[in-house]
């Protein structure tokens, strides 16, 4: 995964991927520290929507760019 698009995960404890924008929203999945992340647009309000490697919603906080 290389380009734009491109994010890491930056957290120690793993990234909560949401099903929606929102803290209340299902836990679909927890991706661990360093995983690339497709995004699929900036995002709004502190949420980012991502493709890859599996499709919801992260907190914009908790992402760098790929090669950092």
């Amino acid at each position: 995964m290389e380009g734009e698009s491109c994010r890491a995960i930056s957290s120690e404890g793993g990234l909560n991927v949401r099903s929606q924008p929102e803290v209340g929203s299902e836990v679909i999945s927890t991706l661990p520290d360093a995983t690339q992340v497709e995004i699929q647009n900036p995002g709004e309000d502190g949420w980012v929507p991502i493709s890859e490697p599996i499709q919801g919603y992260v907190a914009a906080e908790n992402l760098m760019m790929c090669g950092q």
